[in-house]
């Protein structure tokens, strides 16, 4: 955790996922221009970071580009895809079954057509695979409380010395 992600930062992977990075919360360029493919990641990985005026752990700002990094990193360092690492490491030792990176049976939002107008349009705008380190799951109540237990303490794939550091501020 103490170590940086293997991208052009030098934030560790514990300042990224505490907020602590240096970064600006967002890409400077849309995410959908890095491809809908499992490259996405390591484009981003392999892209200049858009930084804050202040270094690497010296203030808390929300980031979700340093998500994106740790993603990337994790990846590489599973041989695999974010996903398909997630899928392994996590939803599958904790049978999180209904957790998924996809959409299944989600309620769909609605778009106003014209403004003032009482038509509306289903929003259809897809999740980029870059973005899902940072909120790209979607699960149920079920799976959720699972989760949880294991936080809590039951079993699961974290070490107990895992779960603790995981629960400091």
């Amino acid at each position: 955790l103490d170590e940086p992600p293997g991208s052009r930062v030098e934030a560790t992977i514990r300042q990224l996922l505490s907020h602590q990075g240096g970064l600006a919360c967002e890409w400077p360029s849309a995410l959908e221009g890095l491809g809908h493919g499992d490259d996405g990641l390591q484009r981003v990985a392999e892209g200049e970071p858009p930084r804050l005026p202040i270094g690497p752990g010296e203030l808390f700002s929300y980031c979700n580009v340093g998500f994106w990094l740790v993603g990337a990193a994790a990846a590489r360092a599973c041989e695999t895809t974010f996903q398909e690492a997630v899928r392994a490491r996590v939803l599958e030792p904790l049978d999180l079954s209904t957790t998924r990176f996809e959409p299944r049976r989600a309620a769909r939002g609605h778009e106003q057509d014209e403004p003032g107008s009482d038509e509306h349009t289903a929003v259809v705008h897809p999740y980029p695979r870059a973005r899902t380190p940072s909120g790209g799951l979607w699960s149920t109540v079920d799976d959720l409380l699972r989760f949880a237990a294991h936080h809590l303490g039951g079993p699961g794939p974290l070490s107990r010395e895992s779960v603790q550091a995981m629960q400091q501020p």
